[in-house]
């Protein structure tokens, strides 16, 4: 049991594994694949990024789903952390096309409209709720950078600013 286990382990792309055994000589084995949440590229190999918490590599699955990218030196909890966030604000996730994470432990979010947000690395939660409110202002339909980085303050860019 504990070798078919292990040998289940390897692939990353499981979330659940049930194994019994069955006296005397079956086993039964149920599993489950995670959900793909972006893929992401590191040291030059493309991987999926599992709800799981883990990096699978492309070999392991083939999945014909577009998925956003994920660039960035990120941990993957770091990366599922602000997707949790996003999804209990109803922000969708399938909306965005791109996540950059920097150094400082901040992201920004490119979405397939083609505008950026740009969040701060503390009080992500408080930027996103912002980030809700404006979504239903008619003001920002010609919006194509939003910057909350800076505490109590929103910088707007248009789509024809230069910077």
């Amino acid at each position: 049991e504990t070798q078919v286990l292990e040998k289940l382990n390897k692939f990353d792309f499981l979330e659940k594994i049930y194994v019994n055994k069955i006296i005397p000589s079956s086993i039964n084995i149920n599993v489950s694949k995670t959900l793909i949440v972006g893929k992401t590229l590191i040291d030059g190999e493309k991987f999926y990024i599992g709800k799981n918490g883990k990096l699978i590599k492309l070999s392991q699955l083939v999945e014909k789903n577009n998925y956003s990218s994920v660039f960035g030196k990120f941990q993957i909890d770091e990366y599922l952390n602000l997707l949790n966030t996003l999804d209990s604000h109803q922000i969708n996730i399938k909306e965005i096309k791109e996540y950059y994470f920097f150094k400082n432990k901040r992201w920004d979010l490119k979405f397939f409209n083609n505008v950026t947000l740009m969040l701060p690395s503390k009080n992500i939660e408080k930027s996103i709720i912002i980030y809700k409110k404006l979504l239903n202002n008619d003001k920002l339909l010609n919006v194509k950078i939003i910057d909350l980085r800076a505490t109590n303050q929103i910088v707007l860019t248009k789509k024809n600013e230069k910077f």
